[in-house]
């Protein structure tokens, strides 16, 4: 979660972990609007990522709706991969891409 000075919400990020699993699952993540093009999205991705590896995770999968551009290009920008195309997966019908990372090193290589 990340929040400013006042304590407003800018962001958050929601992984869901399976015992036994080196894939973890980003499930939900969100940048507020006025919050977004400085790279708070970035760097949230970034510790979520550190997150999943410290607990073993060798694989960090996502869905990511197909006409949501802004996370497409985040996504692909910190090196996931499309690798499933869904069609009608959300409920309004929208496509979904499956896009997945292979998170190779520990927490200080993905920071920078």
């Amino acid at each position: 979660m990340a929040v400013d000075e006042d304590g407003a919400l800018l962001g958050y990020g929601t992984l869901l972990f399976r015992l036994g699993s080196e894939q973890t699952r980003l499930y939900s993540f969100c940048v507020h609007p006025q919050a977004r093009g400085g790279g708070l999205g970035r760097r949230m991705l970034e510790r979520l990522e550190g997150m999943a590896w410290e607990q073993g995770c060798d694989w960090l999968v996502l869905e990511v709706r197909v006409d949501n551009q802004a996370a497409l290009t985040l996504y692909r920008g910190s090196g996931f991969v499309p690798s499933d195309w869904m069609a009608d997966y959300y409920e309004d019908g929208c496509a979904a891409w499956r896009m997945s990372k292979a998170l190779f090193a520990g927490p200080e290589a993905q920071a920078g």
